[in-house]
């Protein structure tokens, strides 16, 4: 099964590579993923539930 997500690019430029770290908020609306080289993405969870589904 594929999944297709949008993420948000919130590094403001930073590269980005390999993920090192995840992460929610508080509230759990979103997921925030961490690279290597400092990139941060974030997607909103009602978009992972709804496309894995």
């Amino acid at each position: 099964m594929s999944i297709l997500v949008t993420w948000k690019n919130v590094s403001a430029g930073l590269a980005s590579t390999s993920v090192t770290s995840l992460d929610a908020s508080d509230d759990g609306k979103w997921l925030f993923v961490g690279t290597r080289q400092g990139g941060l993405f974030r997607a909103d969870t009602a978009e992972l539930i709804k496309a894995a589904g």
